[in-house]
């Protein structure tokens, strides 16, 4: 029973975070603005799904494989706009997959599970530190999907519970950390939503004046 809900709870996180990144790269796609968006967020994303489906095809645990899929899927597609609308470190971003890529699969081949789980939960604790001093330093977030964020901040908490079933610390670890990040970044995009809130009617009453 008990290996049931941990089940369940590992699926529930894969579907909670396969939508997580739907809206931003939807909102991306569509409006073709990146302003405020990480290329090296994503670069780590990808790094990060090949270290996870690694993990996960070696140790039998399919969550961790679906999951990654699609969140190598979503970089793709939103790395293919970000290089289309020449934003700025895209080309460096790139390097970092290809360089983070051939680490991975170094690790799959010469090493045990064990050590490609903690390199993936590295990429992991990794991953969301760019966009988070990103949204810190840059005035302008209208090119992030606030939804994504929340909906980031349940997926991080789900996959905590499913490490903690498993006794899986590195991905607990990452994904608690994922989850605080995730909040800041949820935090200034709401910052910045309430300030053009609030400049928008200033500017038209002076352009009507």
């Amino acid at each position: 029973m008990a290996g049931v809900v941990v089940q369940l709870v590992g699926y529930g996180a894969t579907a909670v975070a396969c939508v997580q990144l739907v809206p931003q790269v939807t909102r991306t796609v569509t409006t073709r603005r990146t302003a405020g968006v990480s290329p090296m967020m994503w670069a780590l994303l990808c790094a990060q799904g090949f270290g996870w489906i690694g993990y996960g095809v070696r140790a039998s645990l399919v969550p961790p494989v679906l999951t990654n899929v699609v969140a190598l899927t979503c970089a793709v597609v939103l790395f293919a706009v970000l290089k289309a609308e020449q934003a700025p470190g895209v080309g460096r971003a790139l390097a970092v997959v290809a360089l983070a890529a051939m680490v991975v699969v170094a690790v799959i081949v010469v090493f045990p599970n064990g050590v490609l789980g903690a390199l993936a939960a590295l990429l992991s604790a990794s991953v969301t530190w760019p966009q988070a001093v990103a949204a810190l330093r840059t005035p302008d977030l209208s090119g992030l999907s606030r939804s994504s964020w929340a909906v980031g901040i349940a997926a991080s908490s789900m996959w905590a519970l499913y490490g903690a079933a498993n006794g899986s610390l590195p991905m607990v670890l990452a994904s608690i950390e994922g989850m605080v990040l995730a909040l800041v970044v949820l935090a200034r995009i709401m910052a910045f939503e309430r300030r053009v809130a609030l400049v928008q009617p200033l500017e038209s009453a002076t352009r009507s004046a």
